[in-house]
């Protein structure tokens, strides 16, 4: 048979959709049957009996469904005479277009709240008409930001995917679309589900500084800190731990972008030292990180204050004693209090005062017969563990000097002598304070008497010249040696005789 005009309307086509196929067959003699042969995409064959619509024109419809293989069909025009002669070199295609998005189904996620770091397992079944392309999970954090990943197949129709949200990824809900696409790039992502992320991560806190450090009392510092979280932020509070123990917490604020910020302003009475500065981060699910401390140094510059200095009583003999007292207090802590003595005569030593009671320090000042009376000063030199030093407060005591002048080696040179003639009287005389005068008193044998005034010589050596007169009486002159101190001691009982 003679086979012609083979025509395929329309095509492309769609799955489900039809197309017409005509063609013209002739035969010298007597024509059997007209065979349509379609064989799909897939390779898949069938055939169709094709009905003479006219004259020499065969005809037929072909149906496709959704479920067939999409790609090109090819159609073979098979002409049988009679006589079985065959013609079946007449060919044509068409091109089924593949429309059918492929199917999801039993979409789980599990668990559905998993905790930051911890594992949750997607999976899915996807089955397609004709050939799945590539399966992806679409996941939307709580924050609006998303990523996809590839989903693996694991057998069957399933498949897999583990997730795991990290914990610098944000808590709370999430968005997971499961994108399930052909060969034929159909898509289907129509199925998704929700998961909720547990936060269970610490804020991150870093570049904790305080400046300027040291600083002295009443004086400020800058704190700053960065601080993020995946989640929303509650409270950034710095907790201040002073030096003596005792803290405090204050709230920072939000300088800008990360940045949190405190002034801190110490005041006069504040413990010297160092002080700890923890910051506390707490997110809005609770999660708190107080592991980030610095230090600052808080200077004491601040003297100890001296008040009530007394010393009872003001006015001793030597030998004697005083009691000193005084109220010393420091903003921190007072170290030594000490009472310095300068005598009279210049020279000074330190007494260590004694805690006695509150804030109340004693010492007892004891004197010497030795000791060189008038007037000492008494100051008070108050020292914090700082070495802070207040020696502004001071008093007056008065030494009374009770000591006679020491009188020795009264000597008379020569003895006897004549009438006329004259001796050279020396004697030493000591004193623990200072000479006022030295007299010699002398008595002759007939009860008259005088005195003269001895003069220094070197050292502790007084002398007198006696010269005495043709008339003078005769006989043993009494000498006696009379000293006086400037505090009115006097000491006359030292005596010699002459002839």
């Amino acid at each position: 048979p003679s086979v012609t005009a083979l025509n395929a309307t329309p095509t492309p086509i769609n799955q489900g959709q039809s197309v017409n196929i005509s063609v013209n067959v002739t035969d010298n003699f007597n024509l059997s049957n007209v065979i349509l042969q379609i064989t799909r995409a897939n390779g898949s064959a069938f055939n169709i009996s094709m009905i003479l619509l006219s004259g020499i024109t065969y005809n037929a419809t072909l149906i496709t469904t959704n479920g067939d293989p999409p790609g090109q069909w090819n159609i073979t025009i098979i002409a049988n005479d009679t006589s079985n002669n065959v013609n079946n070199s007449i060919q044509t295609n068409i091109t089924v277009n593949d429309v059918t998005t492929p199917l999801v189904m039993a979409f789980t996620v599990s668990p559905a709240t998993p905790n930051h770091g911890q594992n949750t397992n997607i999976s899915v079944n996807v089955s397609d008409n004709f050939r799945v392309g590539t399966v992806l999970a679409q996941v939307t954090r709580s924050n609006g930001s998303s990523f996809n990943v590839s989903m693996n197949l694991l057998s069957g129709i399933t498949y897999n995917y583990t997730l795991i949200p990290t914990a610098l990824e944000p808590a709370q809900g999430w968005n997971i679309t499961i994108i399930a696409n052909d060969t034929s790039n159909n898509v289907n992502n129509s199925i998704q589900t929700n998961i909720t992320i547990n936060d269970t991560t610490a804020p991150r806190i870093s570049s904790l500084n305080a400046t300027p450090t040291p600083i002295n009392q009443a004086q400020n510092t800058n704190i700053t800190t960065l601080f993020t979280d995946e989640t929303q932020r509650d409270t950034i509070l710095a907790q201040i731990t002073r030096a003596n123990g005792s803290s405090f917490n204050v709230s920072m604020n939000l300088l800008s972008g990360n940045t949190y910020n405190y002034t801190l302003l110490t005041n006069i009475g504040d413990a010297p030292g160092q002080w700890n500065i923890t910051t506390i981060g707490n997110d809005s699910n609770g999660n708190i990180n107080s592991t980030i401390q610095t230090n600052i140094t808080i200077n004491d510059i601040t003297r100890p204050s001296v008040t009530t200095l007394n010393t009872t009583p003001l006015s001793i003999n030597q030998t004697g004693q005083s009691n000193i007292s005084v109220n010393a207090t420091d903003n921190f802590r007072v170290n030594t209090v000490l009472a310095q003595i300068t005598r009279s005569n210049g020279s000074g030593f330190n007494l260590s005062m004694n805690l006695i009671s509150g804030i109340t320090y004693n010492a007892t000042l004891t004197t010497s017969l030795g000791d060189a009376p008038g007037l000492w000063n008494i100051t008070i030199i108050a020292n914090d563990s700082s070495n802070n030093i207040n020696n502004s407060v001071r008093i007056n005591l008065t030494i009374n000097d009770i000591t006679n002048p020491s009188v020795t080696a009264l000597n008379a040179t020569p003895t006897p002598i004549n009438q006329g003639q004259s001796t050279n009287i020396s004697v030493n005389i000591n004193e623990n304070f200072r000479i006022d005068t030295a007299l010699i008193q002398i008595t002759r044998p007939n009860g008259s008497a005088f005195n003269a005034s001895m003069s220094l010589g070197t050292g502790l050596n007084y002398n007198y010249t006696l010269v005495t007169t043709i008339g003078d009486a005769p006989g043993q002159w009494n000498i006696t040696i009379i000293a006086n101190d400037s505090s009115s001691n006097f000491n006359s009982s030292m005596s010699t005789n002459i002839r």
